[in-house]
This record gives structure tokens, sequence and C-alpha cells, in this order.
């Protein structure tokens, strides 16, 4: 029981302090990689619409780094992500921030919750990060419509060279009670 860091020392050189994991890690059992991602939300970001930054680290069984890949998109609100045999699979939940509840937040007069809503007139998309090589650029897979895809099921790349991505997809969500309050 704890923080992971303090369980294994050696990750405090890699996460400093403060920094932010999403509720889910992965193993790949092929290359027995113990896979965790970081998630920052960038304010101001781009046009003071706020940036998500997500970070993909991969251990070895020594927990040693062995991999490791940054990537930054417009701001996202995402729970879960998916690991393939290739690819980090994020799903891009397009989301707006809410300018005067982040005041409120800062000052303890609200829950983060309420610092964001879903942008429901826009088209959600997976991101496609490769993890094997920084220089191959990040595939976008828009939707025809607006989705909030909070927790991946069994999600994988076939012998054709496809995706099959299972999950939990909601087409519209307004936040509340999430936290049990």
């Amino acid at each position: 029981k704890g923080r992971l860091v303090d369980i294994i020392p050696k990750l405090k050189k890699v996460f400093p302090d403060g920094t932010d994991f999403l509720a889910h890690a992965r193993f790949d059992d092929e290359r027995e990689r113990f896979v965790m991602c970081a998630s920052k939300m960038d304010i101001p970001g781009d046009q003071f619409m706020g940036n998500t930054t997500m970070r993909f680290v991969e251990f070895d069984t020594n927990f040693d780094v062995v991999a490791e890949r940054e990537y930054s998109t417009r701001f996202i609100v995402f729970h879960d992500w998916i690991l393939t045999q290739n690819y980090y699979v994020v799903p891009e939940n397009p989301a707006y921030l809410k300018w005067p509840e982040i005041a409120k937040f800062v000052i303890g007069q609200t829950v983060g919750t309420d610092v964001f809503a879903m942008e429901e007139e826009t088209n959600g998309s997976f991101l496609l990060i490769p993890r094997h090589d920084s220089n191959e650029p990040v595939r976008r897979v828009e939707s025809d419509t607006f989705f909030n895809l909070f927790h991946f099921g069994a999600s994988f790349e076939n012998d054709k060279n496809e995706m099959i991505i299972n999950g939990c997809v909601f087409d519209r969500y307004t936040f509340g009670g999430e936290m049990g309050f």
C-alpha cells in the first residue's frame, strides 16, 4: 500500500514529485515491459484553449527505462489508454476549459471536474502514437461524430493491419458525481 515511487524508489528519478498518471498502467507480455502514462494539462495552452501532454514510459523487469515517448495535443479529457504491438492508443475526447471555474478551483472552491466540459460539437478521434520509432508521425483517426471513451476493452492490431478497438463509449457526457460527491 502506498505510492509506487515509494515502493520502487528508482522511479523518483523518472517521475518528479507532482507527476499525474492515468488510472491505468499496462504490461506488454511479449516484450516483458511495464508501461505507464503520465498526463499533464498545459494551461493556458495554444490560443488559451489548453493542451494535453502525455508521456509514455516503458520499463523492463528491473524497472529501468527502455523506451519513452511524449506527445502533446489540443485539450482532451481521457482516463484510459491501450497498448498494442506498435502503438499507444489514446481516445481524443474533445473538451474545453471553463476559465471562471479554474479560478475557483485554484482557491479551493470547486472540484477538478468543474474546470472543463466535453466539446460535443467536435468529432472524437483516436491517437495512434508509435511505440518504437519516435520519428514516425502520430496518426489521428477521426470518427464521424462526437464520442467520449472512458474505458477500453480488448483492443489489438490484427493480421490484416487493422486496429480493432472495443471500449465503453458515450455519445454525450456531463461531468458531476464521478468522485462520489
